[in-house]
């Protein structure tokens, strides 16, 4: 194609591009939050947000000097609890970190669990993983599940996930050492 035929194509489909709502959605996505829905298996609907802007509690503890990035929101519906998950860029390493947060959540009354496991990234480097999971029944069933990557991994990095009222499925940590 040559250069000419390059710009012809870009003046056609830039317009196009710019029009569709689709491509407004998706970067709403990374700079503010989408808003969406979706139906559960028993047909439930649920409105969702991504992005960044999405809505995040104010009871979920984020890791002292950490930074949040919000990704996803899933609001309750009848028999599903509402949702939401967030990237972490961590100020200290991710052992200390740890460390600290189970002290943390254990002290403002959280039921703490923990459990470490080897795995494998996307690009096939294996690392550990500390999945930290807290609990606290008052004065709503509310859970915070951490996972932090023990290991360097390319592709993953901490991740926080939250849930907030019934009903909140009883996922434990994988079975291994306690991290």
């Amino acid at each position: 194609m040559s250069l000419r035929g390059l710009l012809i194509l870009l003046a056609c489909a830039v317009p196009v591009l710019l029009a569709s709502p689709a491509f407004w959605w998706l970067i709403e996505s990374e700079t503010g939050a989408a808003p969406g829905g979706i139906v559960e298996h028993d047909g439930a609907a649920r409105a969702t947000t991504i992005g960044p802007k999405s809505p995040w509690p104010d009871w979920a503890p984020v890791p002292a000097d950490a930074e949040l990035t919000v990704r996803t929101y899933y609001a309750d519906a009848p028999g599903h609890a509402a949702t939401g998950s967030a990237d972490l860029a961590l100020a200290r390493p991710a052992r200390e970190e740890v460390d600290a947060l189970k002290t943390r959540l254990a002290a403002e009354g959280w039921s703490v669990t923990t459990g470490r496991f080897d795995t494998t990234d996307p690009a096939h480097t294996r690392f550990s993983m500390c999945t930290i999971v807290a609990r606290q029944a008052a004065p709503a069933e509310r859970v915070v599940t951490y996972g932090i990557p023990l290991t360097p991994s390319k592709e993953i990095g901490p991740r926080m996930f939250w849930s907030a009222g019934a009903p909140i499925g009883t996922w434990t940590p994988p079975p291994g050492p306690a991290c």
